[in-house]
């Protein structure tokens, strides 16, 4: 089933670049990037509009922004997939390494593709990069007499705490910014590509 552009941008762009709680599932295929490409028109008056010109407004006082174009959606679609590829439940996903490698060679293409063409498409790229180096993750740790237990971005599972004493373990949350964090190779080694669209 091919996804659309109304859901990616409500579960991902609006709260991206508004600094809300992105959400991430399986990875956008080309045939997905394909079909919502069709849809960009439908972004002129969408709340992803607006965000767009709020990002662009802390970098410049009047932007000048043309309606997002298919480099700009490449640019999104490829940080999705890096979270996607960085997701701490990857390893549970069945999915064989040449999927994964397909994935990644489809973010590389599309960061690469959304190199911006003139300072509108770069302040464009800009606010879409700077809210991804601001995003952060919520993890939730787990302390007890063996040591602690870091649950990635999630929280703890219940059967974790189950059978415990009460008072025996305890639990925090602590707020840790993405971009900064340790990665997978994969992740790693696209860093830098994120880095070249934004001036």
């Amino acid at each position: 089933m091919t996804r659309n552009l109304g859901e990616f941008c409500a579960r991902f762009v609006a709260p991206l670049l508004g600094g809300g709680t992105v959400h991430v599932a399986a990875p956008v295929r080309p045939a997905d990037f394909r079909a919502m490409s069709g849809e960009l028109a439908t972004l002129r008056t969408s709340e992803v509009a607006a965000l767009r010109l709020q990002r662009a407004q802390q970098l410049v006082a009047e932007p000048d922004l043309h309606e997002p174009g298919a480099e700009e959606l490449a640019l999104w679609v490829a940080l999705y997939n890096l979270l996607v590829l960085d997701h701490p439940d990857r390893s549970r996903v069945w999915a064989r390494q040449a999927t994964w490698r397909r994935v990644e060679s489809a973010a590389r293409y599309w960061l690469l593709f959304s190199r911006p063409e003139g300072f509108s498409a770069a302040l464009a790229n800009h606010a879409a990069v700077g809210a991804f180096l601001e995003l952060s993750r919520r993890d939730q740790i787990l302390s007890g007499a063996e040591g602690e237990l870091r649950f990635v971005g999630q929280e703890i599972p219940r059967r974790r705490l189950r059978w415990t004493v009460p008072g025996a373990l305890s639990v925090r949350e602590e707020t840790v910014n993405w971009w900064s964090s340790a990665h997978v190779a994969e992740v790693s080694a696209l860093l830098q590509d994120v880095l070249g669209p934004a001036p």
